[in-house]
C-alpha cells in the first residue's frame, strides 16, 4: 500500500471516530429530565401524532414536517405495559414520545461531525480537518441543542451538509454533482425555515464551477429551485394550495411564519451581539480561535496564489454570510440563531491552529500536538461532563425518591407548585385534580399518561397541584393570598426554582411565603454556589459554560417543604 493511500485511510478513520465521538455524545443521556419536565418549544414531539390526525391543531405547522415523519417511520413498541408493572417502566413508556423525537434529533444533529470535517478538507489538511470536526463535535452549544426535541442542532448539521455537495459541485463542474447539491438542500428545508439558506451556496458553486461552459448551463440553476419547491410541499404543510392556512401571513407590521411573528421594526441591527454572546458564553475557545482563523485567512488572502482556494471560500461565505446579516439585524435573536454558524467558526478554529501550532512548534510535532490537545481541552471535557451529569439522575428525580422515603402516602399530601411534576405514582383523585389544573399549561407528560393508564401502584401518593386560588399568583406577583398557605394543614408543598427573571420571580415570592409557614426538609440544588444567580442546570442557562462546570447534577432547583396546622 503506497503512503498516500495509507494516508487518505487514516483520514478516513479519524472522521468516522469523530462522528462516533459526536453521537455517543448526543445519544448518552439523552432521556434527561423526562417524562416530568419537558423543554420548551418541543413541538416536533406532537408532530407525528398531528400527521395522523384528520384534524391536527395549530402547531401541526410550525415547524416543517421531515422530523415528524422520520418518527413515524420508527418501530414502536406497542405492547401495553401492566398496570402493576414497576414504576420505572411506566416512567419509560410516559417519555417514549419525546426519546423517540430526542432520538431523531440527535441521531440527525451528529452529522455536524461528518460534514464539517469535509468542509474543512477543501481548506486545510486531514489532521486539521479532524480537528475542525472535533470542535462542531464538542460545541457546548450545538450538543445542548442536540439533545432537546427542537430543530435548531439538526437543521445546523443539515446546513453543513448541504455545504459540503455544494462544494463538491463546484469543484467537479459536474451536472450530477449539482443535482445531488440540490437535493441536499432538501434536508435542511425540511427541517426548518432557515434550511433555505442553503440555496445561496449553491448558485455561487454553480458561477463559480470548474469545468467547460455550456448555453445551456444557466437552466441548471432552476434544479434547486425546483428542489425548494418539492421540499416546500412535501414538508410544509401549510403552504400546500388548499390549506388551512397556518403558514405565512401578511400582518399589519411584517410577517407571520408558521405562527411566528417577525415585525419589520425588529430589524435594527441589535441580534449580532445576542449571537455572540451565545457563542462566548458556550464555546469561548472556538469563538477565540476562529477569530485568530479569519485574521490567518486575511493573510492567506493578500499572500493568495493559483492555489489557494478562493472558489471554495466564497461558496462557504455565501453560506454563512447572509445568514449572519439576517439574524445580525433581527432584534428577536436568540443563543440557539447561532448554531449554523458553528461549522464554519470551527474551520476557521482549525485553520487558527494549524498556523499557530507551526509557528510555535517550529517543525516540531510534539509541540504542534501539544497546542491542538490544549486548545481541545476544555471543549472535551465540557462535552463529557455534560453527557454525564444528563446521564446520572436528576434533581426532579432525586427529590421524588426523598417524597417516596418520608412522606406517608396514605396520611399526608403533597402539594405541587403548579406546573410542577414529581415522577411518583398518583392517587386517581390527584390525576383528576391535575388534569384539570393543567389545563392551561402544555407538556405535562407523566399526568396524561397516568390519566390514560392508571397504575396499581402499591405507594400512590396524593400528589396535587395547589389550588385554583393560586392562578392569580400566575398572573400577579403582589396582591395574591398566599396566606392560604396556613389552612393547608399538615402537609408537604414541593417547588421548583430555575431562573431568576420572569417565572422565577414568581417561584421566589412563593418560596418566601413557604419559609413562613413551612420548614425546608428536602433541597435538591444543582449549582451549590452559583456565579450568575442561577442555581440550576437547565435547558437554556445564559452562561451555560460557566454554570455546567459548577453543576453537580441537572435539573431546576427542587425544594420541599414541612407545613404544619396553624390554628
Amino acid at each position: 500500500m503506497s503512503s498516500t493511500g495509507a494516508a487518505a485511510r487514516g483520514a478516513g478513520w479519524a472522521c468516522v471516530a469523530v462522528t462516533v465521538f459526536a453521537l455517543a455524545l448526543r445519544l448518552v443521556g439523552l432521556g434527561y429530565l423526562l417524562p416530568c419536565w419537558t423543554e420548551p418549544d418541543n413541538i416536533y414531539v406532537g408532530q407525528a401524532a398531528m400527521i395522523r390526525s384528520p384534524n391536527p391543531g395549530a402547531d401541526y405547522a410550525t415547524y416543517p414536517l421531515l422530523v415528524g415523519y422520520t418518527v413515524l417511520a420508527l418501530p414502536e413498541d406497542d405492547v401495553a405495559v401492566p398496570a402493576d408493572a414497576p414504576l420505572e417502566r411506566h416512567l419509560e413508556r410516559a417519555s417514549a414520545p419525546q426519546l423517540r423525537t430526542r432520538w431523531v434529533v440527535a441521531c440527525l444533529s451528529a452529522l455536524i461531525a461528518p460534514a464539517t470535517w469535509f468542509v474543512a478538507r477543501a481548506f486545510v489538511g486531514p489532521g486539521s480537518s479532524t480537528v475542525a470536526a472535533l470542535f462542531a463535535a464538542t460545541s457546548l452549544l450545538h450538543l445542548n441543542f442536540s439533545q432537546q426535541a427542537r430543530p435548531h442542532a439538526p437543521v445546523t448539521a443539515a446546513l453543513a451538509l448541504a455545504l459540503c455537495f455544494a462544494l463538491r459541485a463546484r469543484r467537479t463542474g459536474r451536472t450530477s454533482d449539482g443535482w445531488l447539491a440540490a437535493l441536499a438542500a432538501m434536508l435542511p428545508i425540511g427541517l426548518l425555515h432557515t434550511g433555505v439558506f442553503a440555496l445561496p451556496p449553491l448558485f455561487v458553486a454553480h458561477v463559480l464551477r470548474n469545468g467547460t461552459r455550456r448555453a445551456r448551463d444557466p437552466a441548471r440553476l432552476l434544479v434547486p429551485l425546483l428542489c425548494a419547491v418539492v421540499a416546500v410541499l412535501a414538508f410544509y404543510p401549510s403552504l400546500r394550495p388548499g390549506s388551512f392556512g397556518l403558514g405565512a401571513k401578511s400582518a399589519d407590521s411584517g410577517l407571520i411564519v408558521g405562527g411566528h411573528l417577525i415585525d419589520w421594526s425588529w430589524f435594527d441591527g441589535s441580534g449580532f451581539s445576542v449571537l455572540l454572546l451565545g457563542l462566548w458564553r458556550n464555546d469561548p475557545v472556538l469563538v477565540v480561535l476562529a477569530g485568530v482563523g479569519v485574521f490567518c485567512a486575511a493573510r492567506a488572502w493578500s499572500r493568495r496564489t493559483p492555489s489557494t482556494p478562493v472558489a471554495d471560500a466564497a461558496v462557504v461565505a455565501a453560506a454563512c454570510v447572509p445568514y449572519l446579516l439576517v439574524f445580525g439585524i433581527y432584534e428577536k435573536s436568540y443563543d440557539r440563531f447561532a448554531l449554523p454558524l458553528v461549522p464554519v467558526l470551527a474551520v476557521l478554529a482549525a485553520v487558527a491552529l494549524r498556523d499557530v501550532s507551526a509557528f510555535a512548534s517550529r517543525g516540531r510535532a510534539v509541540v504542534a500536538a501539544f497546542v491542538v490537545v490544549l486548545a481541545l481541552a476544555l471543549p472535551c471535557f465540557a462535552a463529557t461532563k455534560l453527557a454525564w451529569l444528563r446521564s446520572r439522575p436528576d434533581s426532579i428525580a432525586l427529590a421524588a425518591r426523598w417524597v417516596g422515603a418520608h412522606v406517608e402516602p396514605d396520611v399526608e399530601r403533597l402539594w405541587l407548585q403548579p406546573g410542577m411534576e414529581l415522577p411518583l405514582a398518583s392517587t386517581a383523585d390527584a390525576v383528576e385534580h391535575n388534569r384539570a389544573s393543567f389545563r392551561s399549561f402544555t407538556g405535562f407528560y407523566w399526568t396524561k399518561y397516568q390519566e390514560a393508564h392508571p397504575l396499581a401502584a402499591s405507594r400512590a401518593f396524593d400528589a396535587r397541584a395547589l389550588p385554583d386560588l393560586w392562578q392569580p399568583f400566575w398572573r400577579e406577583v403582589e396582591g395574591t393570598p398566599l396566606d392560604a398557605l396556613a389552612t393547608l394543614g399538615d402537609s408537604y408543598v414541593a417547588c421548583m426554582r430555575f431562573q431568576d427573571r420572569g417565572l422565577g420571580v414568581r417561584i421566589t415570592h412563593l418560596q418566601a411565603e413557604l419559609e413562613r409557614f413551612g420548614t425546608l426538609v428536602e433541597l435538591q440544588r444543582p449549582i451549590a454556589k452559583p456565579r450568575f444567580g442561577y442555581s440550576a442546570l437547565t435547558y437554556d442557562n445564559p452562561h451555560f459554560l460557566a454554570d455546567l462546570l459548577d453543576a453537580e447534577l441537572v435539573g431546576p432547583e427542587v425544594l420541599v417543604y414541612r407545613l404544619e396546622r396553624c390554628e
